[in-house]
């Protein structure tokens, strides 16, 4: 009995070890199956309200997993209450995701995304917009 109780602690624990390991490779999306997308400031408000960041680091990091389907967006800094939109060639939204950057740093969103098509992300906010383009022709 103690060794049956033993061996269950274990294995749970090591799916816990295992399953933050898993969400910490995921932030880093390195694989070469994985696209990465450019987010550009189009306005952030702080300093004198541009697009222009202090920080050598992107405002969001964005990439996207094919395999997965799944679009993984990073908020370097914290922008507030913003919503993500994903938009096909014909500029038709194709799935949404509100969010606030204060809770929720990063986001995932499974997106069917089709190759032959050009996506644009829009983030847009009271505080902050951005925008990025990801071809997939």
């Amino acid at each position: 009995m103690k060794k049956t109780f033993l061996y269950v602690v274990i294995l749970l624990s090591g799916l816990f070890i295992s399953s933050g390991e898993a969400s910490a490779v995921s932030i880093a999306l390195q694989d070469s199956e994985t696209e990465e997308i450019y987010i550009r400031d189009v306005k952030r408000l702080g300093g004198k309200g541009t697009g222009q960041t202090r920080s050598a680091e992107a405002t969001v990091a964005a990439w996207y997993d094919p395999a997965g389907s799944m679009l993984e967006l990073s908020f370097n800094e914290e922008v507030g209450n913003v919503t993500v939109y994903v938009l096909n060639g014909m500029n038709q939204c194709i799935a949404s995701y509100n969010c606030n950057t204060t809770i929720e740093s990063i986001v995932y969103m499974t997106v069917n995304m089709s190759e032959g098509d050009i996506y644009t992300i829009q983030i847009v906010g009271s505080n902050y917009e951005g925008i990025g383009t990801l071809n997939l022709m």
